[in-house]
């Protein structure tokens, strides 16, 4: 099987690096080559974490934040974000920051769960039943919602 690969980002000029990326003629996938060896090859989707973890990596190979911005389309606060996350240890951390904007929701899925399992037994809460509600979620969850 051919396939043909476009020159996405060569590393070796201002980087003591041999890495070079390339993108298949469809566009579909990025294959990242140190020197002539393949090193890995990653879904081309914008939303891929794969391909995001693929931008977080040549930033901390030292790849330049302003090239790998104008290469993938990507802020470069965002970039510096992903390649301080895979630095640390902790998965936590590294699922929050690659999740995007819907990682830091205020709401959980579990409290919205329990919030609408108190609702629907809000007969037996009384006529307050919106601030015994606001209560229990808060001693719960450690959290002030008000809904």
């Amino acid at each position: 099987m051919e396939t043909t690969l476009h020159p996405v980002l060569s590393c070796g000029e201002g980087a003591a690096s041999d890495i070079t990326v390339f993108q298949s003629r469809e566009g579909t996938t990025y294959e990242v080559y140190l020197g002539v060896a393949l090193l890995e090859r990653v879904g081309a989707d914008r939303e891929s974490v794969s391909r995001k973890m693929l931008v977080g990596r040549l930033c901390n190979a030292g790849v330049s934040q302003r090239e790998l911005s104008e290469t993938f389309g990507h802020d470069t606060r965002t970039i510096k974000k992903w390649g301080t996350a895979l630095l640390t240890n902790d998965m936590d951390e590294i699922a929050r920051v690659f999740a995007g904007r819907s990682g830091r929701r205020k709401v959980s899925p579990e409290l919205i769960r329990y919030a609408r399992q108190l609702y629907r037994e809000r007969h037996l809460l009384g006529l307050n039943y919106r601030e015994v509600i606001i209560r229990k979620i808060a001693a719960v969850f450690q959290s002030s919602v008000f809904l």
